[in-house]
């Protein structure tokens, strides 16, 4: 997202580079297209979400009709949706490309974007189809992309020479630990990013359970706490505003049971936290009752069988 903010300076231009940046590495881990997009969606703003939620509900029929109903590609949020529409199209390599650039729009953007994901997709294609021989500085091209895989598995040592500014893979993904930093959308896409880790998928796959009931909002748990590793299960009375990722005071909200959130209560969490030195990675926090429903007050459908939920 900083990255993107070079160029966009409109926060859904920011965060729909960002969410395709975290699709490419679903996609890059074995997910599948749609999987990866799905896992995302709810991870940004309205916009975002709903550009992602297009891609994917589209008639995956490949007409140049169809895909124009998705806009022209001249906004972040438009260029998302087409090339998930195309990758969904593709047939092969070549095949995804041309629907993804068939249309009377910026077809040259949505079709490089597209390209990042069908060359995940059909990766043996791309190196060898008869299009690459045209591509300019393909040599250089082919040397980043190994350069990047390398970074990917954490080889790293041999990269930085190449690469001054380069920082280690660890460093890179270490999330900030601070009262109130949960205030940025990159601090909560890179929060969000480790949902699926392995002390955390149980805890999200109950936190997505939750949600599916309609109840209300059910925020997910913070990945920088234990999780199943915790010792100490913290429970508080049930989510404020600030765990709703709709943002619905205005601000940001992370959607995430957080200490790091940006709000009065977590940040008085996190200071009793380090006041009694009790290790962060010992505890986990959840509510007795898992749901926020756009109130701070126990309603009776907030309270139907909370204790079973435990």
């Amino acid at each position: 997202m900083e990255c993107s903010a070079l160029t966009h300076g409109h926060p859904t231009g920011q965060e729909a580079a960002a969410a395709w940046a975290l699709i490419l590495r679903s996609l890059a881990d074995g997910d599948g297209l749609e999987q990866a997009a799905a896992t995302h969606a709810h991870s940004f703003g309205a916009e975002t979400r709903d550009a992602i939620l297009r891609g994917l509900q589209t008639p995956a029929d490949g007409r140049p009709e169809t895909t124009e109903q998705l806009g022209g590609g001249w906004t972040a949020e438009e260029a998302l949706s087409i090339a998930i529409h195309a990758c969904r199209c593709a047939r092969d390599l070549e095949h995804g490309l041309i629907v993804a650039v068939t249309h009377s729009g910026d077809s040259d953007s949505t079709g490089a974007i597209a390209g990042n994901a069908l060359g995940l997709m059909f990766p043996g294609q791309a190196r060898s189809h008869r299009w690459a021989a045209q591509v300019e500085c393909r040599d250089l091209i082919g040397r980043m992309a190994m350069d990047l895989a390398m970074a990917m598995s954490g080889e790293m040592d041999d990269l930085v020479t190449r690469y001054p500014g380069a920082l280690r893979m660890e460093d890179n993904r270490t999330p900030i630990d601070a009262p109130r930093s949960l205030n940025s959308l990159t601090a909560i896409a890179t929060r969000r990013a480790m949902l699926d880790l392995p002390h955390m998928a149980p805890l999200t796959a109950y936190a997505a359970k939750l949600r599916a009931r309609n109840i209300g909002t059910a925020p997910d748990f913070d990945p920088v706490d234990g999780g199943t590793d915790a010792r100490l299960l913290f429970l508080m009375e049930k989510p404020g505003p600030m765990t709703d990722d709709r943002a619905p005071t205005g601000k940001i909200g992370a959607g995430s049971i957080s200490r790091d959130n940006d709000d009065p209560t977590a940040e008085a969490v996190f200071n009793f936290m380090r006041q009694v030195r009790i290790p962060r990675e010992d505890t986990v926090l959840w509510n007795v009752i898992p749901w926020w429903n756009g109130t701070r007050n126990i309603t009776p459908s907030s309270i139907c069988c909370p204790s079973s939920q435990l």
